[in-house]
């Protein structure tokens, strides 16, 4: 047993050995990379006009950043006594954070110049520093209030690259902007949802809409949610609790209207659409769609043979200032009213309105 004892400790005491080694170099290359950026940054100071120069700054801090995270994993392995003598820590740990702002000059330099990969990787160092075991000293995450703001900037550059696995490193510290936290988290919804992680769609959906009240994006893919899985029951017990949680809010009320709509409950959807369009009158969608339910409410009752003809007018009658209504509210955007208000003016015998629009199609 001593012998196995023995040689244990010998082998340890090479591999303590190697590593030290190991840091030793490595540290040579850290300090050569560190006047680098000195250099740089002189360089940069001496002439900010300098796109070049700016960026061969960005580029060395950068660079610094891998080479002292990867001495310091080296230089954190315990000894032949199984002590951590990282002596390198400290002093580079400083580096980085006299300059690390520049990352974000960088980063913003490159998203705007649709450098895309680079931005994701300036923003990431620059957030990513806040969880870093080397950078722990500066307590980024209570005294750095710029990271929530980074993160989101991070979020965009992923999200032009469609890598969502990367986006959502990101995401739920975006989320604490306060400018741009709600967007922040539908850009975590759109990733979650890509990535078919539909648990965890479903859960960020709601955590957004718990953080983010007003945010329509949140309750209308809920309800997209549930109505994709075939959920009806669910999704208008979900948007009733809204209501009654936001009675005021048009849009939940536009949103049971479409879901009694697509189940042909024209009746339900028509009271909806009208409490919709009653509390906002200037909501373009919600008056067109309310339309829509009269009319393919009318030419569901068309397959009738028996049916009373007076009533079908009567649908297209209410139509009419629906669909015209959607008209003043958005000329531009005719998918809004352009063959829906054709149709209302042709079942009504409003020859002239028809052929005025026709000359739209």
């Amino acid at each position: 047993m001593k012998k196995v004892l023995v040689m244990a400790a010998m082998l340890l005491g090479t591999t303590a050995a190697a590593f030290a080694q190991d840091a030793k170099a490595m540290n040579a290359e850290v300090q050569a990379v560190k006047g680098q950026v000195e250099k740089a940054q002189q360089a940069w100071i001496l002439d900010q006009a300098n796109e070049g120069k700016a960026k061969a700054y960005t580029e060395a801090i950068a660079n610094f950043i891998d080479k002292a995270y990867a001495l310091d994993q080296v230089a954190e392995q315990p000894d032949a006594k199984g002590k951590v003598n990282n002596k390198f820590r400290k002093g580079n740990s400083q580096v980085i954070n006299d300059h690390r702002s520049q990352l974000i000059n960088g980063g913003i330099e490159a998203i705007n110049s649709d450098n895309n990969a680079k931005a994701l990787e300036y923003f990431g160092k620059y957030v990513g520093a806040a969880k870093h075991p080397m950078m722990a000293r500066f307590n980024y995450e209570q005294t750095d209030t710029m990271i929530p703001m980074i993160a989101y900037y991070a979020c965009i550059a992923a999200a032009r690259m469609e890598n969502h696995t990367e986006l959502l490193k990101y995401a739920d510290q975006a989320a604490l902007d306060k400018e741009n936290g709600a967007a922040a988290m539908e850009m975590k919804c759109a990733s979650l949802k890509a990535l078919e992680r539909n648990d965890e769609f479903l859960a960020a959906l709601k955590e957004g809409l718990a953080k983010f009240p007003n945010d329509n994006y949140f309750v209308g893919n809920m309800v997209d949610y549930y109505t994709q899985n075939n959920q009806y029951a669910e999704a208008v017990s979900y948007i009733d609790s809204q209501i009654n949680a936001n009675p005021s809010n048009d849009y939940f009320y536009f949103v049971k209207g479409y879901l009694f709509q697509t189940q042909k409950e024209f009746e339900k959807a028509e009271e909806a659409y009208n409490k919709a369009t009653s509390l906002n009158p200037e909501f373009a969608q919600s008056q067109s769609y309310a339309g829509l339910n009269l009319c393919q409410w009318a030419i569901a009752l068309g397959d009738d043979a028996n049916v009373d003809e007076a009533k079908l007018k009567a649908l297209y009658q209410k139509a009419l200032p629906f669909y015209e209504k959607a008209r003043q509210l958005a000329p531009d955007d005719k998918s809004m009213w352009l063959n829906g208000l054709y149709t209302v003016y042709y079942r009504l015998g409003m020859e002239d309105k028809a052929a005025e629009i026709e000359k739209l199609m």
